[in-house]
């Protein structure tokens, strides 16, 4: 083998040489120990350093490709890698061999879960995104940690999560979607997609227990307008069935008219557990809620089916479900000459009105849908839902809403 002090010149010459003669060639560098230069028959030139490892087994270890690494080059990364093999025990053959298997790896890797990727994941397990319930949750959630949905959930923290609830420009809506992640959260944590820690993020503030109900004269006022607006303005129309049958906002926009049954004896709209707010917080499933209606009800939800049996009962102007509350809310209360209620005041009227009409606590619990009817002890050995006495109470308050 050839020992020169290897030049740009020379090593063109061999190359050349190599193709003509088709033969392989290979000079040795007597500037730089262990330094050789292999030319193929081809004329590519690759640059090596034989060198002894730590064990004092002969090693070869390529450099880099010619004219693309220069002699200079060539012979610095000689020097370099013969010191390290020598004296550090660094094996390039095998930091190589691992670098390419973590490309390959990351190449193959599924994508790291991101918070998105969990609530979805969360919903399908649980079956959570398969309830009603979730339509509203899912969104207030969305809405204010929309920044953080796509990050890898190894990358959250309850630090930053809370930050992000805390600066959120509406306290109660940053609140309720705090209070709906949470449980995400925690089971996430059980899984090992999120660090436990996560889960320890707070509501930016406790909600103010609201006290609002409607007076008398207030009635006056509203209820007139949503009866003669019912029949065009699906809003409306969910407002009268809140008014009659003491139930909650989502209950009722989500109805289906396969819900209701208005020639059982009594009438009633049943509305499916998955679809009521779960206040007990034990797992366990949430019973059906049947409601014995009125027969102000009855006239009402007959005079709004139009021949229908099938669907939702409500359906929004754009073909979807009826929204943006909070501007109604303040429509009616424009053209009502009222203030400071809101949709959900309408269920605590109704409640309030019924202690005043004489109605016991108990009935009026179990018109609400509440999870204990009497304290939670009797609730645990009672488990009547008074369903006659329901029914009566809600004719009670029908019969009052008809003379205001």
């Amino acid at each position: 083998m050839p020992t020169t002090r290897l030049t740009d010149s020379s090593i063109r010459k061999a190359i050349q040489h190599a193709r003509d003669t088709g033969t392989r060639v290979e000079l040795t560098d007597a500037a730089t120990p262990g330094l050789r230069i292999r030319i193929t028959r081809d004329g590519k030139a690759t640059w090596s350093v034989m060198t002894r490892d730590m064990t004092g087994r002969n090693r070869r270890f390529n450099l880099g490709e010619f004219p693309v690494m220069g002699i200079s080059e060539a012979r610095e990364q000689a020097s370099v890698t013969r010191h390290k093999v020598r004296h550090e025990g660094v094996d390039p053959v095998a930091e190589k061999r691992a670098a390419r298997q973590q490309a390959e790896a990351e190449k193959n890797a599924e994508p790291e879960m991101t918070l998105g990727d969990m609530l979805q994941l969360w919903g399908a397990q649980t079956g959570s995104n398969q309830k009603r319930a979730w339509y509203d949750r899912g969104k207030r959630i969305n809405d204010v940690f929309k920044s953080v949905l796509g990050e890898p959930c190894s990358n959250l923290s309850s630090e930053r999560l809370q930050i992000i609830a805390d600066g959120w420009s509406s306290p109660s809506s940053a609140a309720a979607a705090v209070r709906y992640l949470r449980p995400v959260l925690k089971w996430g944590a059980k899984r090992k997609y999120v660090p436990a820690e996560t889960a320890l993020i707070e509501p930016p503030r406790k909600p103010a227990k609201r006290t609002r109900w409607l007076s008398r004269d207030e009635l006056a006022s509203i209820v007139p307008y949503l009866r003669q607006n019912a029949e065009h303005s699906s809003r409306a129309a969910v407002m009268v069935l809140l008014l009659y049958t003491a139930t909650r906002l989502n209950e009722a926009v989500q109805a289906e008219w396969s819900e209701f049954d208005l020639e059982a004896v009594p009438p009633r709209w049943v509305i499916p557990g998955g679809r009521i707010k779960d206040t007990r917080g034990d797992g366990r499933p949430v019973a059906d809620h049947v409601i014995p209606l009125s027969r102000q009800a009855v006239e009402f939800v007959d005079s709004i089916r139009k021949g229908r049996t099938t669907g939702f009962v409500f359906v929004g102007a754009r073909g979807g479900l009826p929204s943006r509350w909070d501007w109604y809310g303040k429509k009616v209360m424009s053209e009502t000459g009222t203030n400071g209620w809101t949709r959900h005041d309408l269920r605590r009227t109704a409640a309030t009105w019924m202690g005043e009409l004489g109605i016991p606590p108990y009935v009026t619990e179990a018109v609400l849908n509440h999870a204990d009817i009497h304290s939670p002890l009797s609730g645990i050995y009672n488990r009547s839902k008074y369903i006659k006495e329901v029914g009566e109470a809600l004719q009670v308050w029908a019969d009052f809403l008809d003379t205001i």
